[in-house]
């Protein structure tokens, strides 16, 4: 049980940071565009009818829910710099907005997977051993003690380094919208950019067990202390 419930968590973080991915690849195709911008002494207005501006906003929606493509794809269907920003800003609250639905709703089995792993991780050395320390030790039983041991080191792993993933690709997302905001271009856009990267620092990307423990690579040293201690 607690095995599926690991898997169902790794496949929901997975989706997460499939999204932020997507998220950060269009940030980059912004980014050139900008630069480009930024290099043009002057620029030629492009102009749309109602009915066609209606038609190629819902086509460039459709390409931002597309994972290959990228921000110069939306260029061609009359979106403005102001407006794919806001866009994007959009797609992130929807991203934050999921990592706390699956905070809340996942929470409570890796309270429980996280209390099995750590349990098991001291009760299968201890075991271990006692059976090296034995007279006659069993070298299938060290074996499978061993295996075990390994085995509850991989559940652990299943849980932290997805996590682990998305906050790396969180801190890139942060990194880009902050060199954004140092381009030369119109003052809308740069103060979307300061509102995008407002609200990346106020409500940064974590993930938590029922706000016991964050979930990143710093359990692994906090559950080596708990060893430790035992």
């Amino acid at each position: 049980m607690l095995l599926f419930q690991e898997v169902f968590f790794w496949h929901l973080v997975y989706f997460i940071h499939i999204r932020i991915v997507s998220l950060n690849r269009h940030l980059c195709g912004e980014k050139n565009n900008l630069k480009a911008i930024s290099k043009k002494p002057f620029l030629i207005p492009y102009t749309l009818n109602d009915n066609a501006f209606e038609n190629n906003a819902i086509e460039s929606r459709k390409l931002l829910k597309m994972p290959g493509a990228s921000s110069n794809d939306m260029v061609k269907y009359g979106k403005n710099s102001d407006e794919r920003i806001r866009d994007l800003i959009h797609i992130y609250g929807k991203i934050r907005e999921s990592v706390e639905i699956m905070n809340d709703s996942a929470s409570f089995g890796t309270v429980m997977t996280m209390l099995s792993c750590l349990l098991h991780l001291v009760i299968t050395p201890y075991f271990l051993l006692v059976e090296i320390f034995k007279q006659n030790p069993s070298f299938v039983f060290m074996t499978l003690q061993v295996v075990w041991f390994l085995g509850h080191v991989g559940r652990l792993l299943i849980i932290v380094e997805p996590c682990q993933t998305c906050l790396k690709e969180y801190k890139v997302t942060h990194n880009l919208v902050s060199e954004m905001i140092l381009m030369d271009f119109n003052k809308d856009s740069k103060e979307l950019l300061k509102t995008f990267i407002s609200q990346i620092s106020c409500t940064a990307i974590s993930f938590n067990a029922s706000g016991f423990f964050n979930i990143d690579r710093n359990l692994l040293t906090s559950v080596r202390k708990y060893l430790h201690i035992f």
